[in-house]
Parts: C-alpha cells; structure tokens; sequence
C-alpha cells in the first residue's frame, strides 16, 4: 500500500464520519425541537381546554396531565439516541452537561425538599423539575463549549 492509497483511505473515512455526525445532529435537532415544542403546545393547551369544561371528572384532569408528560420520556430517548449516534467528543460533551444538568436538579430535590419537611418551605410542584434540568443542562453545555473554544 503506498502512502497515495493510505491518505485517500482516511479521506473518505473522514468524509464518512462528518457524514454520519451532520445526519445525527440533524436528526436530534429535529426530533428535540419537535418534542419541545409538542410540550409546550400540550402545557399551554390543558389549562386553555379546561376553561371550556364545566366541571371535569378526574379522569379528564388525569388526561389532560398525561398529555402534558408523554413528551417528556421521548424527549429523553431522542437526547439517549444522539449519544448512540454522535461522535466520542459531542458525547463526552453531551454526557458531561446532562449529568451536570441531572446533578443540579437531584441537588435542589433534595435540598427543597428537606427544607419542606422541616416546614420552611412550601410545597414545590415537582413538574418543573423539567425545565430546571433542560435549563441546567443548556447552560452547561454551553458553558463547557465556550471553555473549549
């Protein structure tokens, strides 16, 4: 094999690679956003149904909460896929901010909420513990993107 054949190998390695990231980043950006947005949608329209319901059962109560939280678990599978299908340095990133992320809402759980059995605080809902992680999350991401640039 001469060094011609050894440096056009590593091309279209190389080619490939960049390929398969640009596909995956592609991928995860439109299945994330689809997602956010499907639970944005879902959490602006339960309250929005409920105005024109005269009395709901719990039933309609428990499906409209429901339908607010199916996105959740598929927005987790989408981010657990990329991890897959990226290359070692996006997951490191990736993987570094969503246990950064994890860390700091496991941490105010916590922290909350034993300031709340020992009543000196009140009851937190638990549902925007979603939006403290994505927004710890996105600030660790960037923050670690930032230092490495």
């Amino acid at each position: 094999m001469t060094l011609c054949q050894v440096n056009v190998t590593f091309k279209v390695e190389s080619d490939v690679v960049k390929s398969n990231f640009k596909r995956a980043n592609q991928n995860y950006m439109r299945r994330f956003w689809l997602l956010i947005i499907l639970y944005v949608v879902f959490c602006c329209a339960g309250p929005f149904l409920l105005v024109f319901l005269t009395e709901p059962s719990k039933w309609v109560y428990a499906g409209i909460a429901l339908l607010n939280a199916i996105p959740i678990p598929f927005i987790f599978f989408v981010m657990g896929r990329y991890l897959l299908e990226t290359d070692e340095y996006t997951r490191a990133k990736q993987a570094r901010a969503m246990l950064t992320g994890g860390a700091v809402v496991l941490s105010f759980a916590a922290i909350w909420g034993f300031l709340e059995l020992y009543q000196v605080l009140p009851s937190f809902w638990s549902f925007l513990h979603v939006p403290i992680f994505f927004g710890s999350y996105g600030v660790a991401y960037g923050l670690r993107s930032r230092a490495n640039n």
